[in-house]
């Protein structure tokens, strides 16, 4: 019996084990696929070995140290991949950008009549992650003319093709909401001309990219689940965004001053003001412009924290993010 009961127990402990090595390696997959390959193995064996027995969850700073690590790597990766740094950092923003505006349009899909520009909005953010300025640049040629086209004089047989959908502004009061579309468009030109001057400059993203169109999806299921007003739906969107840029700019403080990379406050620049300025042109003067000066100076600290150090862009990692 306590052969059996000490057989018992091992065979328990082992599966333990098992458990805890696997969800090690699932943390382990925050590092670059390169850093994994070389020390994965290493860094699973050492954290087992100074476990405890029975144990099937990393402890939460282990957790947190591991995941913090990997983004560090792939950040420091980035760094790496070949070309100027400025080009990557506006391949980065301008691809931000347009995955902002997907997750706009997935939110407020409302049916067939929005399908035309949920795909240009799709088509546009998804030939930026693959590093496709070229399958980019008629998508975002679309959403522009969407925008102005009461103001856009085409043949009719051309204005016949293209469906109605998407919003519609004035070009005189209405220049705020539609900055995003154009500092896309622009953004996409100079990638387009920098593409055929260079080409492979520009590298595909890891399709992890796309994640923050889980949490606009769960939300407008949410809302629509529990009846919530569309417009107050809307406002507590507008706040949960705000509070994800702030982070996600006080983080990337910390990973332009880890790297000494000044591509990093250009992708910002490039996706987050602009966008920002046009999802709050709604409030007060006084409100816009402090909430405006605030992001400018995150924006700003990024650069100066990005800026000494080595000239980024030498060498190649391979895939970043």
């Amino acid at each position: 019996m306590s052969a059996g009961r000490d057989g018992d127990l091992r065979g328990a402990e082992t599966t333990d084990r098992t458990r805890l090595e696997r969800r090690y390696e699932l943390l382990l997959r925050s590092y670059p696929a390169r850093y994994r390959a070389a020390h994965g193995a290493e860094i699973v064996g050492t954290l087992l070995e100074a476990s405890e027995s029975r144990r099937r969850l990393p402890a939460p700073r282990e957790a947190f140290g591991l995941v913090r690590g990997g983004l560090a790597a792939r950040a420091r990766a980035a760094g790496d991949r070949p070309g100027p740094w400025w080009l990557d950092g506006l391949h980065l923003g301008v691809f931000l950008l347009a995955l902002a505006n997907l997750v706009s349009a997935v939110r407020g899909f409302n049916g067939i009549g929005d399908a035309w520009w949920l795909a240009c909005s799709a088509g546009t953010a998804i030939a930026l992650l693959r590093g496709r300025p070229l399958v980019a640049a008629p998508f975002a040629a679309l959403l522009c003319y969407q925008v102005y086209r009461p103001y856009v004089r085409l043949p009719e047989v051309v204005n016949d093709l293209i469906p109605y959908s998407g919003p519609t502004y004035a070009i005189t009061v209405q220049w705020q909401p539609s900055l995003p579309f154009w500092v896309l468009a622009s953004g996409v030109a100079v990638l387009l001309l920098a593409a055929a001057a260079s080409p492979g400059r520009l590298r595909p993203r890891s399709g992890w990219w796309l994640a923050p169109l889980v949490p606009a999806l769960a939300y407008g299921a949410a809302s629509d689940a529990l009846l919530v007003d569309p417009a107050a739906a809307t406002q507590v969107w507008v706040g949960i965004t705000a509070a994800a840029v702030g982070a996600l700019l006080l983080a990337g403080i910390r990973v332009a001053a880890a790297t000494r990379d000044p591509r990093w406050a250009l992708a910002a620049a490039v996706s987050v003001l602009p966008d920002q300025f046009a999802a709050f042109e709604h409030l007060p003067a006084p409100v816009l412009s402090g909430y405006l000066a605030a992001l400018c100076g995150l924006v700003v600290m990024m650069a100066a924290a990005g800026a000494p150090g080595r000239v980024p862009g030498a060498g190649d990692a391979g895939r970043a993010w």
